[in-house]
């Protein structure tokens, strides 16, 4: 993930310090790069707040993005999942709302303090995986599956995350995961 930074004229200055420690714990589990698509972000306020008029636009695109056509190509105005990226400042895995791919995308500040450029890769993930590597790289996402199971009164056991693609586990929400995890339970009881 840094190369990939790295290959983009970026480094570690360009990131915040939370999400080089997110990008270190995600390197773990993240077999290949497929495809990255760089943008730029235009029109956020002086603190780098998104507004109704904020702007992306595509930079570039190589390996597997190259092929597809990016919402931004048709209309750039700053939305959805990207423009949230850009407000909260925290890099965003899991999946493409219209292609279902698995993507990471790493908030960029190149010039100042504020989101200017976002990183979006298409990832594929490692299939064996150590339990504990899977935790990390999940972060507060864990806390917080953990604890919608654990208020079903279902006793949480970390192997539960072992009934997920890894797909599925960095794709989907805590709470979809957690609704897994209790069904799934529910019906080994049965």
């Amino acid at each position: 993930l840094f190369d990939v930074l790295k290959k983009n004229e970026f480094g570690m200055s360009n990131i915040t310090n939370k999400n080089v420690l997110v990008l270190t714990n995600l390197q773990e589990i993240i077999a290949e790069i497929k495809g990255e698509t760089l943008y730029k972000t235009i029109n956020l306020t002086y603190t780098g707040e998104p507004v109704e008029d904020s702007k992306i636009e595509l930079v570039k695109k190589e390996g597997s993005s190259s092929k597809l056509i990016s919402r931004v190509e048709a209309g750039n105005r700053l939305k959805g999942t990207k423009r949230i990226i850009v407000k909260a400042g925290n890099v965003f895995i899991g999946k493409g709302k219209i292609d279902n791919r698995s993507i990471l995308i790493i908030p960029i500040m190149k010039k100042g303090p504020n989101i200017d450029h976002l990183l979006l890769l298409d990832v594929s993930f490692k299939r064996e995986i150590d339990l504990s590597k899977k935790i990390k790289a999940l972060g507060d996402k864990f806390v917080h599956i953990k604890n919608i199971v654990e208020e079903t009164d279902l006793p949480w056991d970390d192997n539960y995350l072992n009934l997920l693609e890894m797909e599925e586990l960095f794709g989907n929400s805590a709470e979809k995961i957690a609704e897994f995890i209790i069904s799934s339970s529910s019906a080994g009881e049965s």
